[in-house]
């Protein structure tokens, strides 16, 4: 539902009432039923809004009998007014579940004074025995006037107002019923005022459940439902015989009541729209100063969905995660719901993803253009950065880019108390290779190496083409032993493989070095130092074997496998 429907709902369910006979009974019911409906739509994973919505429903089924009754055949009173307290409890129940349940200041008590002259005006009445329906709805007023006052003092959404409102013009149907209703022939002026109630009731909970704040909705319906109402009371005063000026005063204290509401709704509602205009301007600028300062050449991948998501959350609030496309697939939060493609120059890099369709969409196409340049911007650095840091031939790091992922290793495993191996790894006879087959089938072996290098290191190791054939692996967290079992599987599925046309079985030697947990006085370069010689060993024993190098200042021994 949304305000375009409301505007073609209520004037269809209005034009209903002047159908004679049964259209004001039919307008009744489905004023009722609407209302139940909009709360179950939208409330019914809230404990106090299900409560709310049987409660209308049972409302809605009395008011289907009353009217059978009264157009068809006689119901039992004892059914129709069963379904009507029994609904009216369930809302007692539904309300007093609700938050903002504090005692209400005078501000809004003054009214209970012209509940007492209606009350009064009920028992004077030939019908008192009708005395209960406006206590009961006076009940729920009172029971509605916190979360109400809590609208009023913006601490609670304004649609409270309207369904408090709503039970308001309700309680004052029943009271002008039990008092007016002799002296009418015509009972539709009351079954109007019900409809109203019903429709503020059904509207202001459908904007609170909605979330819908800051719109002209509820300002809008106010001022129409209001004129309506004092319209068909003032009406039915007209009407009546017996008004005394002490009626008159009562009945003038009801209205200005209803004015009260009125007016203060409209100054709530126009102030929120202010508010959130003004912040939303705020939010805006900041978003946009803090996407224009953002350091690209200072983020990987990751740092900029972070960033992204941390910058543009604030202002979208159902922004859930992101994804972007390169040469890899990244992504950050939630990736399903609503997409946002972002574009550049007829290029899709990447969605936002959303829980809900964002109603600043026009925002999201303004800013389109600037997300997309800073991300292919951090991506032509990343390139760029990848290109100076990664081995061309092999993609494993380089010398460079070595130096600097090492700082991070060797940093965290001094951090966490980890052990760190190296190994140096050359392939050997790789210059028979060459000479016999050419660079091409050596540059063919050295990818097929590095590729099995690839499949056997972790997330947190590092492999690097240390020069010509020679190789490099440090591996985090792992001891002298387990480094020299990763070195095995690499040179068994060595062995195991053929590249053609190679007409031997390539083989390689290591030299393995550290295992030992970093302490404060760790030199990575004195253990590459370490390793490089235990290859150097393993070379000078005949190849195709690892040699491993524990520290002197550790254990002095030294062993080859």
């Amino acid at each position: 539902m949304s305000a375009r429907y409301l505007s073609v709902f209520v004037p269809l369910l209005l034009g209903m009432t002047f159908i004679p006979g049964w259209g004001m009974h039919a307008a009744l019911s489905c004023s009722a039923l609407a209302t139940s409906y909009l709360i179950f739509r939208f409330g019914w994973f809230q404990g106090a809004w299900r409560w709310a919505g049987f409660a209308s429903l049972l409302w809605a089924l009395e008011e289907l009998a009353w009217g059978y009754g009264r157009l068809v055949a006689e119901v039992p009173t004892v059914l129709t007014d069963s379904l009507y307290f029994t609904g009216s409890s369930l809302w007692g129940i539904a309300l007093l579940s609700m938050p903002r349940k504090r005692l209400p200041s005078m501000n809004l008590l003054f009214g209970l004074p012209i509940f007492a002259l209606l009350i009064w005006l009920n028992l004077q009445s030939y019908h008192s025995s009708a005395l209960l329906f406006p206590l009961s709805d006076a009940l729920l007023l009172l029971l509605a006037v916190p979360s109400v006052e809590a609208a009023l003092q913006s601490k609670a959404h304004e649609g409270k107002i309207l369904w408090g409102f709503g039970f308001y013009v309700k309680a004052l149907a029943s009271a002008l019923y039990g008092w007016l209703s002799p002296d009418l022939t015509n009972q539709h002026p009351f079954l109007l005022l019900v409809i109203f109630a019903y429709l503020f009731i059904g509207v202001g909970c459908w904007l609170e459940l909605k979330g819908t704040r800051g719109t002209l909705v509820p300002a809008i319906f106010t001022i129409v439902g209001l004129e309506a109402v004092v319209g068909t009371v003032l009406y039915m005063l007209y009407k009546v015989s017996s008004a005394t000026p002490i009626v008159f005063a009562g009945i003038a204290g009801v209205l200005g009541y209803l004015l009260f509401f009125g007016i203060a709704i409209l100054l709530i509602t126009d102030r929120k729209i202010r508010l959130r205009a003004e912040a939303r301007l705020k939010n805006y600028s900041q978003l946009l100063e803090r996407l224009l300062s953002l350091r690209t050449d200072q983020l990987a991948i990751r740092g900029l969905l972070e960033a992204l998501l941390f910058h543009l959350k604030p202002v979208f609030a159902s922004l859930e995660g992101i994804v972007l496309r390169s040469d890899t697939l990244y992504s950050l939060g939630q990736t399903k719901g609503y997409a946002f493609p972002i574009v550049a120059d007829g290029n899709e890099l990447g969605h936002l993803y959303f829980s809900e369709t964002p109603k600043n969409s026009e925002l999201l196409d303004a800013l389109s253009p600037l997300l997309a340049n800073k991300i292919q911007t951090t991506l032509g650095h990343i390139s760029n950065q990848a290109q100076a840091f990664t081995d061309p031939l092999t993609g494993l790091l380089n010398r460079r880019g070595m130096q600097n992922a090492s700082m991070v290793l060797v940093e965290r495993a001094r951090q966490n108390g980890q052990h760190l191996s190296l190994a140096i790894i050359d392939l050997d006879f790789f210059k028979r290779v060459n000479d016999q087959f050419g660079h091409d089938v050596g540059d063919k072996a050295l990818i097929f190496l590095a590729g099995i290098l690839k499949r056997n290191v972790r997330q947190n190791d590092l492999a690097v083409r240390w020069g010509g054939e020679e190789f490099l692996l440090i591996l985090y967290g792992a001891n002298l032993r387990i480094a020299k079992d990763v070195v095995k599987r690499i040179s068994y599925e060595l062995k195991s493989s053929h590249i053609p046309p190679i007409s031997w079985t390539l083989t390689l030697s290591a030299g393995v070095a550290g295992g030992d947990k970093i302490a404060e006085d760790f030199n990575l370069t004195d253990c590459l130092h370490e390793a490089d010689k235990m290859l150097l060993e393993a070379k000078a024993k005949g190849r195709d074997r690892i040699a491993s190098f524990e520290p002197a200042r550790l254990t002095q021994h030294k062993k080859q496998v």
